[in-house]
């Protein structure tokens, strides 16, 4: 069988919004959730012989499988690229130079707003 730009388009517009959905429950981003959809679509791009001689339940299954994966493998990703965080025992001062504002920022407010930002 030919493969069908149409046929892969009708099958994105039908799934994507739920496929998103689910992947940014995974992520907490949308651009990572898109991009996790994307990876799973291609997977079936790549797969198009088998995906199409499956029954419809279970290529529904078969693209949500492969979106969750891809949403895991990006968080996983994502999570080894992530900075360490700062050690605030061992830092000295009370208050670094944010020289960009001129203004001065407490151990205690930094390290507020680098809890926030873990999340």
């Amino acid at each position: 069988m030919e493969y069908s730009d149409r046929w892969l388009e009708d099958m994105m517009n039908r799934w994507e919004q739920s496929l998103l959905r689910t992947c940014f429950v995974y992520l907490g981003d949308r651009a990572l959730a898109e991009d996790a959809v994307q990876d799973a679509f291609f997977g079936v791009a790549r797969q198009i012989a088998l995906f199409r001689e499956m029954p419809e339940q279970k290529k529904r299954a078969y693209v949500l499988t492969a979106a969750k994966n891809a949403a895991i493998n990006i968080y996983n990703d994502e999570k080894k690229h992530r900075p360490h965080p700062l050690d605030f025992d061992e830092v000295k001062e009370d208050y670094w130079m944010d020289e960009t504002m001129n203004t001065q920022i407490s151990k205690e407010t930094c390290q507020t707003v680098l809890a926030v930002i873990a999340e």
